[in-house]
């Protein structure tokens, strides 16, 4: 059979999904090409052997076909004096390989050079370059760089909205990752638009598969979560589960989410039933449903922990950790999160020499599989930093609080909720070690941070912005603690006043926050002589306990 003939037949086991049989024709196509020593055969074999192995998930074994074929390609387009598409798409796929390998750098050499050919052909403002474009923003967003990530996607929406129909699907992906980024970036009034955008495409695309669209509505509904809108939320997850097109896996991911909507409303039979009912029809040996199970129960374990089951949450966390490790081993990514819960969990028992093994190896982990500078080894130094302050380890809670902050301002920026945290507990740990001048810098920088994030009124800081709320009021209480130590009464009270206003106004149970800073005040006011105030302050201090 001659080349061409080979050729064809691969494309038709393609169109057909008959992978493994395309992949054995396209080897003989490979052999013929090489008998014939055409270079440009040669590089289009390559490509559809690499191309195959991709869709098998022969990673390694694609990306060196990849490889091969780019290097042909470019000596072909060196001989006519231009570079072609073939180059581009060669480029992009290797570039999307590497991206799943983690080798971020790379893939981005790749897509740019992919973009660059792609707006040479076609032209800045073409559907063929924005398509090149959403892979280096797809690239940034894994990399969270979410900043690069939203210009590039804000571009490509602009190129789409001109080029192609307002219910394509690729429009719905870009409003996706948009929301993605606004999610991750905690500017929770962003999303929401974007994905009733979406998710109004998906429905009306012939082409949207059912799982897309359940994903969609389950990211909306995690968004409606952290708004507190839970009712919303459980009616998308409901919807979800009712979706009778959609694997176990998006349904028991949506079957746990809602399950902690419950919790969340005081419906905790029903959470618990549901989640424990998932358990049960994950009855299968598969590793499929053994990786899900421990996804159920570590969502049963964070319920049963707010709900002050905590040696009932303690039970299931390990449980989940063990399965996932004998699923997946012990040094995996996907291990972390259920190292955190518990390192979390001992933490609220005070149980901190505990949490500290879990938090370090969480630590080690990140540090070993991760690039360096990854937000989540910044954001595992700040999980230590908090437990070795907790232990009086100051030094080392410095140590952690420091290396968090390089890493985090390189990947957020100044101006980020987690920034201004770890400016307020490196105020804490200098406090501590009796460094004022070293403290008060720190929560000077903290407070201003939060007030450029959510403005100097407090009265909508916890509308716009849920944490910031905390992390301000905090820094004020602190900060007024140095000012009272210093004589510096008066600045003392209003920052103190300050704090206990903005815990009062917010959305959380903070009578325990309120009190240690209405007993603060009551200090303050009597090292003042102003009797009054300290009196009216302890009749503050008596409705609140």
């Amino acid at each position: 059979m001659d080349w061409d003939a080979l050729y064809e037949k691969v494309e038709q086991l393609c169109d057909t999904g008959e992978y493994e049989a395309a992949l054995e024709v396209a080897n003989q196509a490979l052999d013929v090409a090489e008998s014939l020593g055409d270079e440009e055969m040669i590089a289009r074999s390559l490509f559809y052997m690499a191309y195959l192995n991709d869709v098998l998930e022969s990673d390694e074994l694609a990306a060196e076909f990849y490889r091969r074929s780019l290097q042909l390609f470019e000596q072909v387009d060196h001989e006519e004096g231009v570079e072609s598409e073939d180059v581009a798409l060669v480029a992009g796929n290797l570039g999307m390989i590497y991206k799943r390998q983690g080798k971020s750098k790379e893939a981005e050499t790749l897509y740019e050079r992919a973009l660059f050919i792609m707006g040479d052909l076609h032209g800045s403002e073409s559907a063929e370059y924005a398509k090149q474009l959403q892979n280096l923003a797809d690239l940034y967003l894994g990399m969270k760089s979410f900043d690069q990530a939203e210009a590039l996607l804000l571009r490509v929406l602009l190129i789409q909205e001109r080029t192609l129909n307002k219910d394509d699907l690729e429009i719905a992906h870009t409003l996706c990752d948009l929301a993605e980024v606004y999610y991750q970036t905690e500017q929770f009034e962003k999303p929401e638009r974007h994905y009733l955008r979406a998710i109004g495409v998906m429905e009306k695309n012939v082409e949207a598969s059912d799982t897309e669209l359940a994903m969609t509505l389950s990211n909306l509904a995690e968004l409606y979560q952290v708004l507190e809108r839970h009712d919303e939320a459980a009616g998308l997850y409901e919807r979800v589960l009712g979706m009778e097109g959609v694997g176990k896996e998006v349904k028991a991911v949506a079957a746990s989410n809602l399950g902690q909507v419950f919790f969340s409303q005081g419906r905790v039979h029903e959470g618990r039933s549901l989640m424990e009912g998932m358990l049960v029809a994950l009855a299968s040996e598969d590793e499929t449903d053994g990786y899900l199970k421990t996804v159920v129960m570590k969502q049963l374990g964070f319920g049963l922990k707010m709900t002050g089951e905590l040696e009932e949450a303690e039970g299931l966390y390990r449980r989940a950790l063990g399965l996932r490790e004998a699923l997946i081993g012990r040094e995996h990514l996907d291990i972390v999160p259920l190292l955190d819960d518990l390192g979390d969990l001992y933490v609220d028992q005070g149980r901190f020499s505990e949490a500290e093994a879990y938090f370090m190896r969480s630590l080690e982990l990140n540090r070993k599989l991760r690039n360096a500078g990854d937000p989540e080894i910044g954001q595992s130094m700040k999980h230590l930093g908090e437990n070795f302050f907790s232990l009086g380890a100051y030094r080392k809670a410095m140590e952690m609080y420091e290396g968090a902050l390089e890493i985090l301002v390189e990947v957020y920026g100044e101006r980020h909720i987690d920034i201004a945290y770890l400016e307020n507990g490196l105020g804490d740990v200098n406090h501590s070690l009796e460094k004022l001048d070293e403290a008060a810098a720190h929560y000077q920088k903290a407070i201003a941070l939060c007030e450029s994030l959510a403005g100097d009124d407090d009265e909508v800081i916890d509308e716009k912005f849920g944490g910031i709320g905390d992390v301000l009021a905090s820094a004020c209480n602190n900060l007024a603690l140095v000012y009272g130590e210093w004589g510096r009464l008066v600045e003392a009270v209003v920052l103190m006043e300050r704090a206990i206003a903005i815990l009062e106004r917010g959305t959380k149970d903070e009578s325990e926050s309120i009190k240690i800073s209405l007993k603060n005040l009551v200090d303050l006011y009597e090292e003042l002589g102003d009797v009054e105030n300290a009196k009216a302050v302890k009749s503050r201090l008596d409705e609140v306990s």
